[in-house]
């Protein structure tokens, strides 16, 4: 939920990835194990993993960025009549704090974007109770960055692979 995005203090992308309270790995792996929750109460009906990409930093007049691992988080729960048939839910993790710079202080984003997480936790499940459409393929992702220098990149809202894309 919100609160317990929010409180791992920043979500950074750049932010520490092994501490279990604080940082984008603490929310990664948290999120993870809401999928795998939600998939067990369902009998096991999701596919939960990690997608992850080395992104190479880019370096601009304004500023540069470092090489950093980008990690998705998603749950795909495959269709029965029109498995190619995609329905995407999707929120980005990170959070930053007015200079994007700093990867410790703290950065909260309840706003941006744990409601998004949230929101996306919370359909999940509604759309794998009993009678629920389960014709088309769902996929729920909490995803890597939001900001510009990330966009098109397999990275930001991409499609897998092993699903045709839908036109």
């Amino acid at each position: 939920d919100v609160r317990t995005l929010a409180g791992f203090g920043t979500r950074n992308t750049y932010s520490d990835t092994l501490s279990s309270r604080r940082g984008i790995g603490a929310a990664r792996r948290w999120i993870y194990a809401e999928f795998q929750r939600i998939s067990s109460a369902c009998g096991n009906c999701l596919e939960v993993r990690f997608q992850q990409s080395l992104v190479k930093g880019q370096a601009t007049e304004s500023q540069s960025s470092s090489d950093v691992n980008v990690v998705n988080v998603v749950a795909i729960q495959r269709g029965t009549s029109e498995p190619t048939h995609l329905v995407v839910m999707s929120a980005d993790i990170d959070s930053r704090n007015s200079t994007n710079r700093d990867t410790t202080k703290d950065a909260p984003g309840a706003n941006d974007n744990a409601s998004g997480c949230a929101q996306v936790l919370e359909i999940a499940p509604r759309r794998l109770r009993p009678g629920a459409r389960r014709g088309t393929t769902t996929e729920s992702r909490a995803g890597g960055p939001h900001f510009p220098s990330y966009r098109g990149t397999p990275d930001a809202g991409s499609v897998p692979a092993s699903l045709p894309t839908i036109r």
